[in-house]
């Protein structure tokens, strides 16, 4: 892992794979973190490619540079800040993949800058024309209490260890199985 500044952002940003390789930059979603990409990397980085992972704003230890800078987290902000991470990484093109809000902010680069995309792959999140997106009623979004619990290290640690609390869901240890008739 490694600090890259931008003219807006300090990004935490974690890299692999073959130096000249195939630069592909991975861009996770909501709520997540790039260790989320983990597993896939190592396939990548058998396969020839680099891997960008990049923490998006709000995520790891990337930071605004500037308290001035408004904290925007929509799409074209997110595609705004991974051209200027290519930018200082000298990529004039990359593949990119999107996971979730990384889907937005990948749709969103392939809009706005076609000729840095070479290729575009997106994970959870359809392909929304004109960035039509609508915010969920307060009730919904207030049941998402679990991926801010979820988000955090902590969360997933409490998750992993804390085999009394009520609100976890049980998973019944696995039955010897018969053979179906």
């Amino acid at each position: 892992m490694r600090l890259v500044e931008t003219a807006v952002l300090e990004i935490e940003l974690e890299e692999g794979g073959p130096v000249d390789g195939r630069p592909v930059l991975l861009l996770h979603g909501w709520p997540d973190a790039p260790r989320g990409w983990r597993p896939v990397v190592k396939r990548l980085h058998q396969r020839g490619w680099r891997t960008i992972v990049p923490a998006l704003r709000g995520s790891g230890a990337t930071r605004l540079r500037s308290r001035e800078t408004t904290r925007d987290g929509r799409g074209i902000a997110l595609a705004g800040d991974a051209i200027d991470l290519l930018d200082v990484l000298e990529l004039d093109r990359v593949a990119v993949v999107g996971h979730d809000w990384g889907a937005r902010a990948a749709y969103t680069l392939a809009a706005v800058a076609p000729e840095r995309v070479g290729a575009i792959v997106a994970l959870a999140l359809p392909y929304q024309p004109r960035g039509a997106f609508t915010i969920p009623p307060f009730e919904q979004a207030r049941a998402f209490w679990y991926q801010w619990l979820m988000y955090l290290d902590a969360g997933l640690r409490h998750q992993r260890d804390d085999v009394h609390d009520a609100r976890r869901p049980r998973i019944p240890p696995p039955r010897s199985r018969r053979p179906r008739r």
